[in-house]
């Protein structure tokens, strides 16, 4: 149980306190450890500093993934209000693409998840 308090309160320290998300997301996160966190924030960083490096070389090299790709996100999260054509952007990675956005804000798979459901479907199947 301690491991289950320290990783809450390492996530509300990080939050700030503040977060709304954290907030209502508690009952989702009451298991994240401080090993979940670390690995969490791990992707994070990467996504900030490495991945970007990696992204731009291959871009340089003209290269795009090779199978097929499902991009989805929530209509109403800061990409689907900051970014006209989300499915062009992801063209550049990627030839096989399909997707669209999901009537949800942040985390489609948590606010519509029968909508995520949905599109894996279609996708996978």
């Amino acid at each position: 149980m301690r491991g289950r308090r320290t990783g809450w309160r390492s996530l509300t320290r990080i939050a700030g306190g503040k977060s709304r998300c954290l907030t209502s997301c508690r009952p989702a996160m009451s298991g994240f450890t401080r090993k979940t966190i670390h690995g969490a924030c791990e992707d994070y960083r990467a996504a900030a500093t490495i991945d970007l490096e990696h992204d731009e070389a291959d871009h340089q090299a003209g290269r795009k993934m090779a199978g097929p790709a499902l991009v989805l996100w929530g209509r109403r999260s800061a990409v689907g209000q900051l970014y006209a054509d989300v499915l062009a952007i992801w063209r550049e990675a990627a030839s096989d693409l399909t997707g669209g956005p999901v009537e949800s804000g942040h985390y489609p798979q948590e606010e519509a998840p029968q909508a995520v459901i949905e599109a894996f479907e279609r996708f996978f199947v």
